[in-house]
């Protein structure tokens, strides 16, 4: 004789993420994804009013321009003053002063190269991108709606997993085994087996 258990409990994602942006006071400028949408790895999910940032980031670049030359500049100089010094044309505390401007340059050109870094960085965060493939779940963000930093936008159900946790009693516990046949009928009786 066949037998059989009448169990209840919920269908849960085996891993949910929320995700949200690492910047605050951005206008949603577009979504591009809706509740029960599939996607994959890296995909665009919505994009913030990114103007400010590009602002950001040009200023960044032409002052990383501005140090590459001074630097480049600076390497110059040294290497002239290093060829007049050989013969006494400067004296040597003109040269160490060449060494120090050339020291100083580099390190605004460092500077410079991690100011471009840093505003290239926050651009990024303008663009919100899937951290894995899944499903979106929840949609909590409307076009045109001004963000905040951590504050969920949209939850994704991790590879699109789902699973059923079962709730019976310890009596009941003992009567199941590994490759039972289990068959879930949704709340339109539907069956998965």
């Amino acid at each position: 004789l066949a037998r059989g258990l009448t169990v209840s409990g919920p269908v849960a994602p085996v891993e949910e993420m929320q995700l949200g942006v690492e910047v605050t006071g951005l206008r949603v400028t577009s979504l591009n994804v809706d509740v029960g949408q599939q996607v994959r790895r890296g995909q665009l999910l919505l994009t913030l009013d990114h103007r400010t940032l590009d602002s950001d980031l040009a200023q960044a670049n032409a002052a990383l321009r501005e140090a590459e030359a001074g630097a480049q500049l600076a390497r110059a100089n040294l290497a002239r003053g290093q060829q007049l010094a050989g013969g006494k044309y400067i004296s040597a505390m003109q040269l160490d002063e060449l060494r120090a401007n050339r020291t100083a340059s580099e390190a605004r050109l460092g500077t410079a190269r991690a100011a471009r870094d840093a505003a290239a960085l926050r651009r990024s965060f303008a663009d919100l991108r899937a951290p894995a493939s899944g499903l979106i779940s929840k949609r909590l963000v409307q076009s045109g709606q001004v963000v905040a930093a951590g504050t969920p936008l949209m939850h994704l159900i991790k590879d699109s997993r789902l699973e059923w946790r079962a709730e019976l009693p310890a009596s009941q516990l003992a009567s199941i085994k590994p490759g039972d046949i289990i068959r879930l009928t949704t709340h339109d009786a539907q069956q998965v087996d």
